[in-house]
């Protein structure tokens, strides 16, 4: 992992997000020391559908770090196939050394 947008780090994400939150089923969550909010925009139309996952991970305690990822998948008419599919993360507020080192040690567990 060397940044936010590389594909190791979405696997990085989407390991600790399956791990700690099952289905996800939950909008709201803690794992490691970080507050996990997830929030879902979904759109279906007779020509293309989308998905849009926003997740605000806070680390408040020191040192402190604010993450804004992105997972927005597109879909063909009727679902049939995936047209497009992106995940970026922002980093808000702290360094980006302490959020790699964070998802390193959660995906080791």
């Amino acid at each position: 992992m060397r940044n936010l947008t590389d594909a190791s780090f979405a696997m990085a994400f989407s390991l600790v997000l399956d791990a700690t939150n099952a289905g996800r089923k939950r909008s709201h969550w803690q794992v490691g020391g970080v507050q996990w909010q997830r929030d879902r925009l979904t759109y279906g139309g007779p020509t293309y559908a989308f998905q849009c996952e926003v997740h605000t991970l806070r680390h408040t305690a020191s040192p402190s770090w604010t993450l804004l990822y992105v997972m927005e998948t597109w879909w063909d008419e009727g679902r049939k196939s995936v047209v497009r599919d992106n995940r970026w993360g922002r980093l808000l507020a702290g360094r980006k050394a302490e959020v790699l080192a964070w998802f390193r040690k959660q995906s080791d567990r």
